[in-house]
């Protein structure tokens, strides 16, 4: 599963507020400067925030996150730069980096090295 395919499936199991913000988290992350790291610790935290909530379709989302955190997160180490850019939907932003800074930033992002 891609972020990209993780954001639409959690979008399309919760269509409220709560639901929205939290796939809004994960979709807006592909644009900020923060890390996979940081991804993570701040979809778990929002997940945990409204598990008691009963507005979200806590067991779907939790389920969808885990996969994805599990799947890719959990096996980025083992992943080439290429397969990173996939898997989290940033060749497009990769490939409009106009400085090595820039691509640095991303190589950041993902854990990675030049």
């Amino acid at each position: 599963m891609t972020l990209d395919e993780l954001e639409e499936q959690m979008r399309a199991v919760s269509g409220d507020a709560i639901g929205q913000r939290m796939t809004s988290l994960v979709k807006d992350w592909k644009s900020d400067d923060a890390t996979v790291e940081q991804l993570h610790s701040s979809v778990e935290r929002c997940i945990e925030c409204y598990r008691y909530d009963g507005s979200i379709n806590y067991e779907e989302i939790h389920r969808l996150w885990s996969s994805f955190r599990k799947e890719v997160i959990g096996g980025i180490g083992g992943m080439t730069m290429n397969e990173r850019l996939y898997y989290f939907g940033l060749f497009s932003r990769f490939d409009k980096c106009e400085t090595e800074e820039a691509r640095g930033r991303l190589y950041e992002k993902l854990l990675s090295t030049p």
